[in-house]
């Protein structure tokens, strides 16, 4: 039995998916330079964003990523406990953690979402993968970076409102990486940012460890942990510009073989540098409609590590049982399976 890795993401939504619940827009850390876009609801041209979501996932598919497409869930449903929630746009957050065969879920820090981990429990159920229960804390997606160096997993995370300490060490803790490799920084408060979005690693062709981070959201001694911990694995470090914050240029997806990016860097040097990695292929596409409610490709993608290959028609019967969540033919489509 293999461990098998695939990238997952969501189906693209509908006209009607998008709205936000009440016609309020929460402030969120990391949203303010398009808050006033949000504040009256989503603005953008959904014709577009339908386009740019299949294009990213063409992007993924024609690199030769193996590519699970899941539906996304109804507009709303009523959980177990007669809860209401709104449908998830896409799979980071609340975040689920694989690891061989096993997954864990953590509940989002906001309490009026907490419920949306049900609907990542039934995707992992549906994939055959034995789900966890966080059991110590809150823990967002956007927090945390995993490189692979080696034959070792590091781990670099972010406290912030979205994430308690409790919850990175727990995530950490699954995933078997031990105290020396847990590299945990703050982000200066007020600032607003979120961590996948001024951090970024890629991993190249010679085990190259090569950071890209905006170190100006980091307190002085955060920067200090991060060139450190850089220094000792004999990586790179190339710092980043607000602008590139701004396109979200850091909150990208990395494969292992491949970046899967939406915006380039402002610097000449750091651009070419990003894009020439031995042994790295680099895919640029725009998701400008998902740039306006602050979501790019870290937050719509997941990594998930399977003991067997995956099949459609299984997943597709699996969450049919769920119709009141996911209708009553559930579209679910695999690209590249193993």
């Amino acid at each position: 039995m293999g461990v098998h890795k695939y990238i997952v993401t969501l189906d693209t939504p509908f006209p009607e998916d998008l709205y936000y619940p009440n016609g309020v827009v929460t402030r969120t850390p990391g949203n303010e330079y398009n808050e006033a876009a949000l504040r009256e609801g989503w603005k953008g041209d959904v014709n577009v964003l339908r386009a740019e979501r299949a294009g990213m996932v063409d992007a993924i598919a024609k690199a030769g990523v193996p590519l699970v497409v899941l539906p996304r869930p109804l507009k709303s449903f009523r959980t177990h406990a007669g809860i209401v929630t709104e449908a998830i746009d896409y799979v980071r957050d609340p975040i689920s953690v694989s690891r061989e065969g096993k997954v864990i879920l953590f509940n989002m820090a906001a309490e009026t979402r907490q419920w949306e981990a049900g609907v990542h429990e039934l995707f992992a159920e549906a994939l055959g993968l034995e789900v966890l229960r966080s059991q110590r804390g809150f823990n967002e997606g956007g927090n945390s970076r995993v490189p692979q160096v080696g034959n070792e997993s590091w781990m670099f995370a972010s406290t912030s409102v979205r994430s308690s300490m409790d919850g990175l060490a727990e995530q950490a803790d699954f995933l078997g990486i031990p105290q020396s490799r847990r590299q945990f920084v703050d982000i200066i408060q007020g600032k607003g940012f979120h961590f996948d979005c001024v951090f970024m690693f890629a991993v190249d062709g010679k085990s190259v460890v090569n950071v890209a981070s905006y170190m100006d959201a980091f307190p002085p001694d955060s920067r200090r942990t991060i060139e450190q911990a850089v220094r000792s694995l004999d990586g790179s470090l190339d710092e980043l510009q607000l602008a590139d914050v701004e396109n979200m240029a850091p909150n990208h997806l990395f494969t292992g073989r491949n970046i899967f990016r939406t915006a380039p860097f402002v610097d000449p040097q750091t651009e070419s540098k990003w894009t020439s990695l031995p042994g790295v292929e680099v895919a640029t596409f725009p998701l400008t409609q998902n740039l306006k409610t602050g979501w790019q490709v870290h937050c719509l993608t997941q990594e998930l590590y399977t003991p067997e290959p995956l099949d459609a028609g299984r997943i597709r019967a699996a969450l049919s049982k769920h119709p009141d969540v996911f209708g009553t033919e559930p579209k679910v489509e695999i690209f590249n399976n193993h």
